[in-house]
């Protein structure tokens, strides 16, 4: 019996298998890992990503596998490819209307982990960052977003995991719970989220940026942020925010929206 062999996507489902062993992986490394020819990886890929089989993050230019395989490592399995596919288009689109770049972060754990920026599209000089970046959750915007839309006890258990963590935990910030849980309250009157005075980015000194940020639910349920960042000297809280507000509370309102 003859066999059938369909040779370009035998080469397809080669490139899924490599992306999937791997966290990311750049066309120079899919070439050493698969033998193809550059160009049959570039039209390959982006085949791929018609289909949204595979990503390429603005963030960082890498590629990533959207879907789970055999030869996957669970932790390079995303279950935010849905979200991203939604807040990644219409973040793009913000940052062209408006010049200032926003990150789509989720919560990983008992931190803030952020898995694509619009940073490298702004004409704005900002820190740029790295495709699952940490944050701390109690400081950053993205966090007192999310943390003011969970339950009390939600947040109280992540307070007593990282209670001692000089990195990830409250006590960084020279506040004990109760006074946390006011400024989540005045985060929830606010309706977005902005960083503790306290907080200055996870980076060596002072990363010199500010943000504002806004949950991103589906279904009632909060699955992602998306924040709105520029530098600090540039412009004031008040300021930035008369100015661009409205138009990123309709970014993150459209994500939600079509996220069914």
């Amino acid at each position: 019996m003859t066999k059938l062999h369909n040779r370009s996507l035998d080469r397809g489902i080669s490139i899924l298998q490599a992306l999937a062993r791997v966290e990311s992986s750049s066309l120079a490394e899919l070439f050493r890992s698969t033998g193809l020819p550059k160009s049959t990886l570039r039209r390959l890929l982006a085949t791929l990503q018609d289909r949204g089989l595979v990503r390429k993050s603005i963030l960082d230019q890498r590629y990533r596998c959207n879907i789970m395989l055999p030869t996957s490592s669970d932790n390079h399995i995303t279950q935010h490819v849905d979200f991203l596919k939604v807040a990644l288009p219409l973040a793009c689109k913000l940052t062209e209307e408006i010049k200032w770049p926003s990150d789509i972060h989720v919560k990983d754990g008992f931190a803030m982990k952020i898995i694509d920026s619009t940073r490298p599209l702004s004409p704005f000089q900002m820190y740029q960052m790295d495709v699952d970046f940490k944050v701390n959750i109690f400081g950053s915007a993205t966090g007192m977003a999310l943390l003011a839309s969970l339950p009390e006890h939600e947040t109280r258990k992540i307070h007593a995991e990282t209670i001692n963590d000089p990195v990830w935990g409250l006590h960084r910030f020279g506040l004990n719970f109760d006074e946390y849980l006011q400024e989540l309250k005045r985060t929830n009157k606010r309706g977005y989220g902005q960083r503790l005075i306290t907080y200055s980015g996870e980076r060596v000194g002072d990363d010199k940026q500010n943000a504002i940020s806004h949950i991103v639910q589906k279904n009632g349920v909060s699955v992602g942020v998306l924040a709105l960042l520029w530098p600090r000297e540039y412009m004031n809280y008040d300021e930035f925010i008369e100015k661009y507000l409205k138009r990123f509370s309709a970014t993150a309102k459209e994500i939600s929206k079509n996220l069914v």
